[in-house]
């Protein structure tokens, strides 16, 4: 008796959580916004970039369809022996953009795409009146670059940011299951106060990166995007997360990168926004015992399985919603078997919701994070010391810059 009257309120918790789910990705499909007027405007793109690049030319090819293209390109390397810097002066030989490669040097306080990120905007951060920094492995749309610069000219915002949409590369499960968790954090709402950013993608005004400091500060953060979104809040700027900057990112993990990324975003949050992280964390131990008790349900009771078939139901149609959003700003349907696996993805949502609270768990030891080829030691949310790999034994799923 009092096993079914905790599954059953267990059960009430995941119904709750699945009407949430659908209610929040039908308000975030809705309020994607069409660019009903071409966007002229001069910005230069700053581009951290470490390893083999094996979607450079992809990502090159992206920006020479964007409709409002970026009148600079800097890349910015950590040494003359990164793989990268050799395959970005091939780039600037063959590109009509104007490019320009940075070496940045090791960094000794921060992370290294911190160090790089600050190292070309002392360079060439005012150098035209819009700065847009960019991941290299996002595939934006052509109206990407219009999208994150419109409310800059309109002088509506000083911070401009977006998201990922994640785009399986293999049929692995871990990407699968990683892509799917991803996809439904792309279609929660996210705050315009300055909380959260995006590193991948986000653009300032010219006076904001003065205003912030951002070179300076830069040079002594762990996390570029979460870094930026405390200091534009402190200073008051004005940050708008904008639903249509939604970008393709492609992904391919191994259960053990697909952890270790979790971790470190998580570990991210707790250095710098512990009350997201407090958040996240008692939202997934909710989720996690909603579809457990469900799932209990539907096997013993006629009414059980009637609510675990509305859960699923539900959760459904909130990733078909998720779908539209990613149509309405301008990201094609993929077809492929990956994404019919991926609506059968609710079956699994206990093992979903564990991997989630893993990732969440291990990020509780702060006193180290591994990103890319660097190992960082942590005291205090402060970069002590930095140990690096040779870039060839890094995959292409562990060096990711966002």
């Amino acid at each position: 008796m009092i096993a079914e009257i905790i599954a059953w309120a267990g059960g009430a918790l995941g119904l709750i959580s699945a009407v949430v789910t659908l209610v929040t990705a039908h308000v975030m499909c809705r309020r994607v916004p069409a660019l009903v007027e071409p966007v002229t405007a001069r910005a230069v793109m700053i581009v951290p970039a470490t390893g083999d690049l094996p979607r450079l030319a992809a990502f090159h090819d992206a920006l020479l369809a964007q409709r409002c293209r970026p009148a600079r390109i800097v890349f910015a390397v950590e040494s003359v022996d990164d793989p990268a810097y050799a395959r970005l002066l091939a780039l600037v030989a063959s590109s009509p953009f104007s490019i320009d490669v940075v070496v940045a040097g090791e960094a000794t306080a921060s992370s290294q795409k911190c160090r790089n990120q600050a190292s070309a905007l002392r360079l060439f951060g005012q150098s035209e009146p819009y700065v847009v920094l960019a991941d290299i492995d996002i595939l934006p749309p052509p109206d990407w670059l219009g999208h994150l610069l419109r409310p800059l000219t309109r002088d509506v915002a000083d911070v401009v940011t977006g998201y990922r949409w994640t785009m399986p590369a293999d049929a692995r499960p871990a990407t699968v299951l990683g892509t799917w968790i991803d996809r439904s954090v792309a279609g929660l709402p996210k705050p315009n106060d300055g909380w959260l950013a995006w590193g991948g993608s986000i653009a300032l005004r010219r006076d904001a990166v003065e205003r912030l400091g951002l070179p300076d500060l830069f040079e002594r953060e762990i996390s570029d995007d979460l870094s930026l979104a405390k200091a534009a809040r402190r200073a008051g700027a004005r940050v708008i997360f904008r639903r249509s900057v939604l970008l393709p990112t492609p992904v391919a993990h191994s259960f053990a990168s697909l952890i270790a990324f979790g971790q470190r975003q998580y570990q991210m949050f707790l250095f710098y926004q512990w009350p997201l992280w407090l958040a996240a964390a008692v939202t997934v131990v909710a989720n996690l015992f909603g579809s457990v008790a469900l799932l209990w349900l539907a096997f013993h009771s006629p009414a059980g399985l009637a609510a675990y078939a509305l859960s699923l139901i539900m959760i459904a149609a909130a990733d078909q919603r998720r779908r539209s959003m990613a149509r309405r700003a301008g990201i094609a349907p993929v077809g492929g078997v990956v994404e019919v696996i991926l609506r059968f993805m609710p079956l699994l949502l206990p093992v979903i919701h564990l991997l989630h609270l893993a990732a969440i768990v291990l990020s509780l030891d702060r006193r180290k994070v591994v990103w890319g080829h660097c190992v960082y030691r942590m005291r205090g949310g402060r970069v002590t010391g930095i140990e690096r790999r040779r870039w060839s034994s890094i995959v292409s799923s562990d060096a990711r810059g966002d």
